[in-house]
């Protein structure tokens, strides 16, 4: 019988639809407030504390997900957010490497550096 599928289809479709609330869409908007209100470049931006959390909740896929159901826009709207995500965790890894509680550490040698494809 083919309506296993369908109907397996149809019941993950609805708990998906389910999952997102209205009171997901205010955090959804709240995160992304609490980046466009930083002044100043995407560096700043990604050195707030606030912003640098809201970050990774914009950048999963369920987030994205959500903010279409509800109609908050298109999901490539989140795609400013995916990119300052990837740079603030890129800048995050720069300062692990050089730091060690605030001291200085030896530098970290090429074949263990994380290889970061170029900027187009």
């Amino acid at each position: 019988m083919k309506t296993f599928p369908v109907a397996a289809f149809v019941l993950a479709l609805v708990q998906s639809a389910l999952g997102c609330s209205t009171s997901d869409g205010t955090k959804i908007l709240a995160w992304m407030n609490a980046c466009d209100v930083v002044p100043g470049n995407s560096t700043a931006k990604c050195a707030d504390r606030e912003c640098h959390k809201a970050l990774h909740y914009l950048e999963e896929e369920e987030t994205a997900e959500c903010y279409v159901q509800l109609g908050l826009g298109l999901s490539t709207d989140l795609d400013y957010y995916k990119l300052l995500d990837a740079r603030s965790d890129d800048q995050a890894l720069d300062g692990f490497v050089r730091l060690d509680h605030g001291g200085l550490v030896g530098q970290m040698p090429q074949s263990r550096v994380p290889q970061r494809a170029p900027s187009p």
